[in-house]
């Protein structure tokens, strides 16, 4: 219960713009969050501008998203705020809104749609949206203008290059692999935000590996069976 005491995205949208951040700064410096459009009480949750080749190779071939263009707008959906048919069209009018407002050119651009969980209702929909098709594993694209990608945690493939996404699946069977995988690597990167996202189950299975945790609001304090310890309390 302790860690669904606060609203989903009062607990989980911080993290997620953090994890972005981190991500993607070292990759390209033009990484803005919450993006106003319009006068109306609605914000982009982020907006990735790569502004030369190099940015671009970068970000292809290191990250999650292969397919990025010039303009890119990030949106998010945790495992308690499900996509909804409703929800994409609203997504929607926030891109037109920005398109028209920034005068981007669509061929400029992407929309991204980080979902933990499988939209079963969006993917199935064809009546007033482009219906979208797969295209890799947990990779979903329709041909709208500009093309939206969507992009299903729970099922993306345990890679490096996915860890970033992979903190945010529903799925506990997929949260508890990629946080096995991660301690079995010794990347202590991740286990901070897994403990801001799901502590229960982090400090659970960082148990069964052998290594007990003792988390506090400004420190993790940890007792390691090596030297992994400080790696992760003072990376």
């Amino acid at each position: 219960m302790a860690e669904r005491s606060r609203t989903p995205r009062q607990q989980v949208d911080p993290v997620f713009k953090q994890v972005l951040l981190d991500e993607l700064t070292p990759l390209t410096k033009a990484l803005q969050t919450e993006i106003e459009v319009s006068r109306l009480p609605r914000t982009i949750d982020a907006l990735v501008t790569l502004a030369t080749a190099d940015e671009l190779q970068s970000v292809h071939t290191a990250t999650p998203f292969f397919y990025f263009a010039t303009r890119n707008q990030v949106e998010f959906k945790g495992r308690e705020d499900p996509l909804t048919v409703a929800g994409y069209h609203l997504i929607n009018g926030r891109t037109q809104l920005y398109i028209g407002e920034q005068d981007v050119a669509v061929q400029a651009m992407t929309v991204t749609i980080i979902c933990a969980a499988r939209p079963k209702t969006v993917l199935a929909h064809t009546q007033t949206f482009q219906p979208f098709r797969p295209i890799a594993d947990g990779y979903y694209k329709n041909e709208a203008h500009p093309p939206v990608y969507l992009l299903v945690v729970n099922e993306l493939p345990l890679l490096s290059k996915n860890y970033s996404l992979l903190l945010f699946a529903a799925s506990d069977r997929k949260f508890r692999q990629f946080l096995e995988q991660v301690i079995a690597e010794g990347n202590t990167r991740y286990i901070r935000y897994a403990y801001a996202i799901r502590p229960q189950m982090t400090r659970k299975v960082l148990t069964m590996a052998g290594i007990s945790t003792s988390i506090s609001r400004k420190d993790l304090r940890c007792s390691w069976p090596r030297t992994l310890a400080q790696n992760l309390c003072h990376s």
